[in-house]
């Protein structure tokens, strides 16, 4: 059973953080859009898009830790810093490469300058990431603000470097001061609380970690790859006008990705401890509570975006931005696929299915990519968009299909029943929402109510 009160705490903290995140994010689109134009920023944005590879790299560390954590084999101290030397080795030839496909992409030089930049600064933005996932894994998940604090911190620090002028490079260089001061902080309060002996960690748990990091590592990039493709391919199916405009459509789902990743990571502690317990009954209702919330919770939340898409352009970007809205709405159909990806995802990783998890991502990555040349070149920067919404339920729906199957869980009928409710609830959505709003969204909680009812 989910133990409730623990599981809304929990899930407060988690989205406080994504709070601070997705706020500061809004904060730079809006700083940056009217500080570099509509080219420009979306020079920017192919620049994140390449470079936030490094965090799901790095990410690959952190979540090791969080589910060793959740296990209770190793001791702390030495498992956290396993775990940074692991993330060093990991993050430094992600960077590498990731400078060589932006500028195969772009073949723009004046972008590996900030790139480089940024990505060093993420590199050492998730040198606390280990920290941060022991407590996690011990579902203290207040200590998530450590990462909102380097946000903030790179924020007040960017609006300094715009106002001297620094181009591409004042996000990089706020990045490197958020995160060095944040970061020293931190050393700080740490260092009185662990004595150097138990800094060694020993062969058993570096072995492990260095593993089952690099292999993680392999999905979570294939992952980022996954998200990459639209914002990699606008360059080569649409004209520069085109790329900004959907560059800027799709600044909020970075926000919504990481919503998701922070409601998985909630139950991700209850999912490791079932499995090592053998409780595939146990995993099934765990897993099964979660589906119940997350579909209508994240048809409210697409809802609420397409209710807001113009408001929200109008207020973060300058008037030449306005033809963004109709690529933020048709984007946001996303939100419910993206929960649904991540809690199938958090499923395969506490069982340590990574092969079943992969076949899912290079089948969904040649419908992406097919899906993305169609219908971007056809249709530009809406026809991108709808390849995108596309391909992630393609890839969604797989996931779970692979976690059922692979993991012999009990909650299709529950899955079957809920994702024909939201398909009704999108489709009422996406044809009555240009006519009126309010008749659109009534039809589309009516929808999913008799829909997924029916499905029983």
């Amino acid at each position: 059973m989910i133990e409730t009160p623990k599981v809304a705490r929990n899930a407060f903290w988690m989205c406080l953080s994504v709070a601070v995140s997705v706020l500061q994010g809004v904060a730079v689109t809006y700083v940056m859009a009217r500080y570099l134009g509509l080219v420009t920023f979306g020079r920017l944005g192919l620049i994140m898009s390449c470079t936030n590879v490094i965090l799901f790299a790095s990410g690959s560390v952190v979540s090791n830790v969080l589910r060793e954590s959740a296990r209770g084999q190793f001791e702390g101290a030495g498992l956290v810093v396993a775990a940074m030397f692991t993330q060093a080795l990991l993050a430094a030839p992600v960077l590498l490469a990731v400078l060589g496909i932006l500028w195969g992409v772009s073949r723009e030089p004046a972008l590996l300058g900030p790139a480089a930049m940024l990505g060093i600064a993420l590199m050492v933005r998730t040198v606390l990431g280990p920290v941060v996932g022991l407590q996690l894994g011990r579902e203290r998940m207040e200590w998530q603000l450590l990462d909102s604090a380097q946000l903030l911190l790179s924020f007040a620090a960017m609006l300094g470097f715009v106002l001297l002028d620094t181009g591409l490079y004042a996000l990089p260089l706020a990045s490197l001061v958020g995160t060095g001061v944040v970061g020293m902080a931190a050393v700080g309060l740490l260092r009185h609380r662990i004595t150097a002996r138990r800094l060694r960690p020993s062969r058993a748990v570096l072995r492990s970690v260095a593993v089952s990091s690099l292999l993680w590592a392999g999905v979570n990039v294939a992952q980022q790859v996954q998200w990459s493709v639209e914002p990699l391919l606008a360059p080569a199916v649409m004209n520069a006008g085109d790329v900004g405009l959907f560059i800027a459509g799709g600044r909020l789902l970075p926000g919504i990705r990481s919503l998701a990743a922070a409601l998985a990571l909630v139950f991700l502690p209850a999912f490791v401890r079932d499995v090592a317990a053998g409780d595939s009954r146990g995993l099934s209702d765990h897993a099964e509570g979660l589906i119940r919330w997350v579909v209508p919770g994240g048809l409210a939340f697409t809802a609420a975006l397409v209710s807001c898409s113009a408001l929200i352009v109008k207020l973060l970007y300058p008037p030449e931005f306005a033809a963004a809205a109709p690529i933020l709405s048709r984007l946001s159909l996303d939100v419910t696929a993206l929960l649904l990806h991540w809690q199938a995802m958090c499923l395969l990783f506490a069982a340590e299915k990574l092969r079943a998890l992969m076949t899912g991502y290079g089948i969904a990555l040649a419908v992406r990519v097919a899906l993305g040349v169609w219908l971007g070149s056809a249709h530009g920067a809406p026809g991108l968009a709808t390849a995108q919404v596309l391909s992630d339920w393609t890839l969604a729906l797989m996931l779970q299909a692979i976690a059922l199957r692979a993991l012999r869980l009990g909650y299709g009928t529950t899955l079957l029943r809920t994702t024909t409710g939201a398909f009704g609830a999108l489709a009422v959505l996406v044809m009555a929402a240009q006519r009126s709003l309010p008749v659109a969204l009534g039809g589309a909680a009516a929808a999913y109510v008799l829909v997924s009812s029916r499905a029983r």
